[in-house]
């Protein structure tokens, strides 16, 4: 089933099409900056699945092994690509016109948690990635 989705002013859009393999929240630092929120709820595609169908989106590489996107016109993050899951991408849930469907399973990156956001859920907590 395919997903569409894109940014606050609609400059950009994509669609997502295949089962999100992992939905999350995700607490590290290089979210939260990216995002300027915390926690972030990514959900993760093939990356054979997904599609810019309009505009071209900004991309800043936010570490040696990470590229993210976002809209260079209203900033909205859009995507993650780790260069050790090329066959993957995580695409910002709240960028999807529908959400709801996404809901995240766990925390991860949870050692880097700022110490006043409170976890109010019993979703699984991981202190860094799951592996």
């Amino acid at each position: 089933m395919a997903q569409a989705g894109g940014c606050r002013c609609g400059r950009v859009r994509y669609r997502v099409a295949g089962p999100a393999h992992e939905c999350f929240f995700c607490h590290c630092t290089s979210c939260r900056r990216s995002a300027g929120a915390s926690p972030v709820p990514w959900a993760t595609f093939a990356a054979a699945g997904f599609g810019i169908v309009a505009g071209e989106p900004a991309e800043y590489a936010s570490s040696r092994q990470v590229l993210r996107s976002f809209c260079r016109q209203c900033g909205t993050a859009l995507t993650y690509r780790h260069s050790a899951y090329p066959d993957q991408i995580d695409v910002m849930t709240l960028s999807l016109d529908d959400p709801a469907p996404f809901a995240p399973r766990h925390h991860l990156w949870v050692g880097e948690r700022l110490p006043w956001i409170v976890i109010g859920d019993d979703l699984p907590r991981y202190a860094a990635d799951r592996e």
